[in-house]
């Protein structure tokens, strides 16, 4: 035996009980057990993602519930136009002006035409291409497509919308955009909010669970579930009857005194979108909507207005399937309007009206009429009996929820 030899040998660890033990990193730890296992996936970790995609499940669930209400237009529109909208012979396009413009009943009515408005809140030159073309391929086939394109919106980068491109738009037209755009940051925020419904609805989700709690009441989750049935009930349309807002800004985005342009990629939504409408033979109206006198005379004294009228000749010039109806002198006074730039229930009728006096001889295939009209002067009309307003919309839901005991109003309806 040399001096180095242990004559007792290389002691084992062992479980209190005796067991052998196997030792990991120098721990003894007892047979059994998963330590050092490579490949071993931690049961809290995967209670932590089920949890996660149960939330993001129930959030998707129930759109209403977690999203405002911009959200809920392009949502709104994105699947009508699928269905209903792709069954409508007059089809309205565009952002809000068009949308609280356009009433389609009233169409229905005067036109005899199924109609119906995909307007969204925001909406730019891209998604109001998506949606024609999404239209199209869903089978439809409108005869007419009256459409608006706000200078505003025109010069405004696509991420303006950021928050909301997810809820439109494809898989083809997201790498449209993306191509078009060159911006990581529209393309992360739309994936992000495709993929994870809670990342744009966390101040829906916190006034939720505060109204869950008692602390405070949910005014929003109300104020958006009454515009959801305003759209049902009027065809896309939306028919505002609240009083003028008399603070609201003349011009929520100025710009320098001749210095108005659009954005290039917008350009090329535009001609895209009228190349499409003239080879499925769609007659276009290009509706410049009323808005309030002293909005329109300052946006005439920054000289936007005369960069705007001159884009809109050259994208229109030499296309017989398109007309332009400018209603910026019609003097639509502040009783026909919710704000400077957007109309009332009672300015929403008054110009469906003329549109359709504009449309039947058209339809009716009439010829030789100019394509450049102005509407007529506002002369006070009040809102259609067939248009549903905000107001009443408000108060069916309330009379239909105070008949449904026991349903609570956040999942009372899910789309």
């Amino acid at each position: 035996m040399t001096g180095g030899d242990d004559p007792i040998g290389p002691i084992k660890p062992t479980t209190p009980n005796g067991d052998e033990s196997k030792v990991f990193q120098g721990i003894p730890v007892a047979p059994g057990t998963n330590a050092g296992r490579r490949g071993s996936f931690p049961l809290a970790l995967t209670g932590m993602f089920a949890l996660i995609a149960l939330v993001e499940a129930v959030v998707g669930r129930y759109p209403v519930a977690f999203s405002d209400y911009m959200a809920c237009s392009w949502r709104f529109a994105a699947e009508a136009a699928r269905g209903t909208g792709a069954r409508a012979e007059v089809l309205g396009l565009g952002d809000s002006m068009l949308k609280l413009g356009v009433q389609p009943p009233v169409l229905e009515r005067r036109l005899g035409r199924p109609s119906y408005n995909l307007a969204i809140y925001g909406g730019q030159a891209p998604s109001t291409y998506f949606l024609l073309r999404r239209v199209i391929e869903s089978g439809g086939r409108p005869k007419v497509v009256i459409v608006n394109f706000h200078s505003n919106l025109l010069s405004a980068s696509p991420t303006l919308s950021a928050p909301y491109w997810n809820e439109l738009i494809s898989a083809r037209d997201g790498l449209e955009l993306a191509y078009g755009t060159r911006s990581p940051n529209l393309v992360t925020r739309t994936a992000l909010a495709r993929l994870l419904p809670t990342f744009n609805g966390r101040e829906e989700i916190r006034a939720a669970i505060l109204a869950s709690a008692g602390v405070k009441d949910n005014e929003e989750l109300e104020a958006r579930r009454s515009h959801q049935r305003n759209w049902q009930a009027n065809h896309g349309g939306h028919a505002n009857d609240s009083a003028y807002h008399a603070g609201e800004s003349i011009d929520v985005n100025p710009a320098r005194p001749g210095k108005w342009s659009p954005r290039t990629l917008h350009v090329g939504y535009v001609r895209r979108f009228l190349d499409l409408a003239q080879s499925r033979g769609i007659m276009v109206v290009w509706l410049i909507p009323p808005t309030h006198a002293d909005w329109q005379l300052r946006r005439e004294r920054l000289r936007v207005d005369e960069l705007y009228t001159r884009f809109i000749r050259q994208m229109t010039t030499a296309r017989p399937n398109v007309m332009v109806v400018d209603g910026r002198h019609a003097g639509y006074p502040q009783e026909a309007m919710v704000d400077s730039t957007h109309l009332g229930a009672r300015g929403g009728t008054e110009v469906t009206e003329a549109l359709a006096d504009i449309l039947a001889p058209r339809l009716a295939g009439v010829t030789g009429l100019p394509n450049w009209v102005d509407l007529p002067r506002y002369r006070g009309m009040n809102t259609d009996p067939c248009v549903e307003t905000l107001g009443r919309s408000r108060q069916t839901l309330r009379l239909a929820c105070e008949r449904e005991s026991g349903v609570s109003p956040i999942f009372s309806d899910k789309k």
